[in-house]
C-alpha cells in the first residue's frame, strides 16, 4: 500500500484516504458547503489497505509503509487543512497528491503552534502546550508514558533518532541532511532546528524536516529498544491503535483527550476526531475489493484504481456516493528513452517530435478517457498546487501547439528527415496492467465526516499522456 506523507491534520492515514466527507459539506468540493450540516460524532470509518504496514516503528522503514503511525502520531508541522477540500469548505487551493510538494505558506501547525525563520536554514519553532501522550491502559508503551505532557525534548530526540538510525529512510535517503542538522530542544517548549545552508536542505527542510515523521517518547524506545511490535506503538495523535491482526484488520479508537479542533465549516471549534473506531481491512485482491465498495464495507479506500468502467458501476449501486473531480497529480504512463547516446534515434529531437505528432491525443482524450482528461502540457500537472507554474497548451508558443497536432503524414516525414524512412524498432518494457481510463478513490475524513459516514467517490483525471512530450521540445 502506498501512503503519502501526513499532509493534513488528523486524516485518516493519506490524502487518499482523507478529507472529503460531503455528509458535512458541498457537494463540489468547494468552498461554502451548506452551514446546516453540521458535523455529529460517533460511528467506524472502515478504511483499506492492500498490504500489512511494514512496521510500526518509523526508524525501521519509510513513512509511507508505516502507515498506522500517520494515525497515532503527530509531527511538528502539517499541511493547513483550511486551504484543502476541507469537506467542501476549503479553499482548494492544495491537494497534497503530490509528492514532492512542500511550500511554507501551505503549512500550519501541528505540534508546533508557531514558527519563525532566523536564516533560510535555521528555523526556531514554539511547542504547543497541553498536547498529551494518549492513555490506553491495555497498551504497555502508553501505562509508561502515562500520559504526561509533550515537550520540545520529545520532538528532538524523535527526531535525532530519525537521523541517526540506519535503517530509517530519512537516514539512509538524504545522508548528507541527516549528519550535517542540528535539532535541540533550548526550553521545554522551544525547538532550535539548522539544516546545512545549500538549496537541496533548506527545500528537504519542508520535506522531511517538519511534517514527514511523528514524534514518540523516550522512554518507550529505551525500555523496548523498538516500536517495531505493533503492541508498543504509543503517541500523540488522534486515534490509539488496538489490534492487529496480519492479513486481515487493524482497528484503532478515539483518542478522546486529542489536543485539535476543527478549523472550518459549520463544525469549526469542535474537539475532533469525529468517528469513534477506524477499522482498516486488508485485502489483496482488486475484485474484492471493488465488491467491498460497492457493498458499502469500505467507506474511503486508496490503492486499487477503479477504472471508468468500474466508476460507473460503484456509482449506480452506490445512490449514496457524491462524486468529486479532481485533476491527477501525473500522467498514467510514462515513456523514458536514452537521450545520450548519439547512434540512438531518441537522441534526435525530430524523431521525439514526431513521436509526439503520431499521437493521436484528442481522441485519447474523448473516446479512452471520456473526456475526463487534459492535454499534456509544459512538464507540469494541472492540480491547484501547481498553478503557478502550470502552462495550459492553449498559452504556449504557436511552435509548441503544433508539436502536439495530430499529423501521421508529417510525423513520418520527420522520421525521414531525422534519418529514419522505414522507421525503426525499439522494445519498450512495460506493466501488464489495465489502463485505468479514470482512478478513483473513496474518500472520507475523520476531520469533518458525520456519523453515519457518507462516502464521496473522487474521480482524478488524468494529466494522461505517455511521456513522450516531456522530451519531444527539448
Amino acid at each position: 500500500m502506498t501512503w503519502v506523507k501526513r499532509a493534513l491534520p488528523v486524516m485518516a492515514v493519506s490524502l487518499l484516504l482523507a478529507l472529503l466527507a460531503t455528509s458535512c459539506g458541498g457537494n463540489d468540493g468547494g468552498g461554502g458547503g451548506d452551514s446546516s450540516a453540521k458535523p455529529q460524532y460517533g460511528g467506524t470509518l472502515n478504511l483499506y489497505a492492500n498490504n500489512d504496514p511494514n512496521s510500526f516503528d518509523e526508524g525501521y522503514s519509510a513513512p509511507w509503509w508505516t502507515w498506522p503511525c500517520h494515525l497515532t502520531e503527530d509531527e511538528m508541522l502539517n499541511g493547513d487543512w483550511t486551504q484543502g477540500y476541507a469537506g467542501g469548505y476549503g479553499t482548494k487551493d492544495w491537494t497534497w497528491t503530490l509528492d514532492g510538494i512542500y511550500n511554507w505558506s501551505s503549512k500550519a501547525g501541528s505540534l508546533c503552534e508557531s514558527w519563525d525563520f532566523v536564516a533560510p536554514n535555521h528555523m526556531v519553532l514554539k511547542v504547543r502546550q497541553g498536547v498529551h501522550f494518549w492513555v490506553d491502559s491495555t497498551n504497555e508503551a502508553s501505562t509508561l508514558v502515562n500520559g504526561r505532557e509533550l515537550t520540545a525534548e520529545d520532538i528532538a530526540y524523535s527526531y535525532n533518532r530519525l537521523c541517526t538510525t540506519p535503517e530509517s529512510y530519512i537516514y539512509y535517503a538524504h545522508p548528507y541532511f541527516t549528519k550535517n542538522l542540528t535539532i535541540k530542544a533550548t526550553d521545554k517548549y522551544t525547538v532550535d532546528f539548522v539544516v546545512p545552508d545549500d538549496v537541496d536542505s533548506i527545500y528537504q527542510f519542508a520535506q522531511i524536516g517538519v511534517d514527514w515523521n511523528g514524534v514518540i517518547a523516550k522512554e518507550v524506545i529505551d525500555k523496548y529498544g523498538d516500536m517495531k511490535d505493533w503492541r508498543h506503538n504509543h503517541g500523540t495523535g488522534a486515534f490509539i491503535l488496538k489490534d492487529f491482526v496480519s492479513g486481515s484488520t487493524l482497528s484503532f479508537a478515539k483518542n478522546p483527550n486529542y489536543w485539535d479542533k476543527n478549523p472550518i465549516g459549520p463544525g469549526k471549534g469542535d474537539q475532533l476526531p469525529y468517528v469513534d473506531n477506524v477499522k482498516v481491512i486488508i485485502i489483496t485482491d482488486s475484485s474484492t475489493y471493488l465488491s467491498a465498495i460497492r457493498t458499502g464495507k469500505l467507506d474511503a479506500s486508496s490503492g486499487f484504481a477503479l477504472g471508468i468502467d468500474d466508476t460507473k458501476t460503484v456509482t449506480s449501486i452506490r445512490k449514496d456516493i457524491q462524486v468529486l473531480e479532481i485533476p491527477g497529480s501525473s500522467a498514467p504512463g510514462h515513456i523514458h528513452m536514452r537521450t545520450d547516446k548519439a547512434d540512438s534515434p531518441w537522441s534526435k529531437k525530430q524523431v521525439r517530435q514526431a513521436l509526439t505528432k503520431a499521437v493521436d491525443y484528442e481522441t485519447i482524450v474523448n473516446d479512452l478517457y471520456e473526456g475526463k482528461a487534459v492535454y499534456p502540457s509544459w512538464d507540469i500537472s494541472p492540480l491547484p498546487d501547481l498553478k503557478a507554474n502550470y502552462l495550459e497548451l492553449k498559452d504556449a508558443s504557436t511552435t509548441v501547439q503544433d508539436i502536439y497536432k495530430y499529423d501521421p503524414v508529417k510525423a513520418k516525414q520527420m522520421l525521414a528527415d531525422a534519418g529514419y524512412p522505414d522507421g525503426f524498432s525499439a522494445t519498450i518494457y512495460t506493466q501488464n496492467n489495465e489502463v485505468f481510463t479514470t482512478t478513483g478513490g473513496i474518500h472520507v475524513t475523520t476531520r469533518t465526516c458525520s456519523s453515519p459516514v457518507s462516502p464521496v467517490l473522487v474521480l482524478s483525471a488524468p494529466w494522461f499522456l505517455p511521456r513522450v512530450p516531456a522530451v519531444a521540445t527539448t
